[in-house]
């Protein structure tokens, strides 16, 4: 059975290769001495917020599940209160992330520089 990979083991680069074919190093950190986002620092940061999309995604699921498996229906009204007000609080949180276009923007920002980089290798490989 296939154990499922930690956003740190991905972080820690014992990852398969990624879409750009670059494996990072066991502890890789981006420094101010390489060049700035050098195809290292790209991969890093891809790697980052492939996981970091995963993982808000996996929340909101787990948001959606635990709504629809709680029961209404408690014989005390507090009871009843206390979980509409918190069903009410997690779905406005999600609303906000969902509505969040950063990590989009991010993400879509970060595939051009890649699509770029492939074209430029493609060029100096021609």
């Amino acid at each position: 059975m296939a154990s499922k990979k930690s956003s740190t083991e991905v972080q820690a680069g014992t990852h398969d290769q990624s879409v750009t074919g670059i494996l990072l190093p066991e502890g890789y950190k981006p420094s101010h001495d390489e060049e700035f986002m050098n195809p290292m620092q790209l991969e890093y940061f891809r790697s980052k917020l492939t996981d970091w999309r995963a993982e808000l995604l996996q929340e909101a699921n787990q948001t959606l599940e635990n709504l629809s498996s709680e029961s209404l229906h408690k014989p005390d009204q507090m009871d009843r209160a206390q979980i509409e007000s918190s069903a009410a609080l997690d779905l406005r949180t999600r609303d906000r992330e969902r509505k969040s276009k950063r990590l989009n923007q991010h993400y879509a920002a970060l595939k051009m520089a890649l699509m770029a980089i492939v074209k430029i290798l493609m060029s100096l490989l021609a």
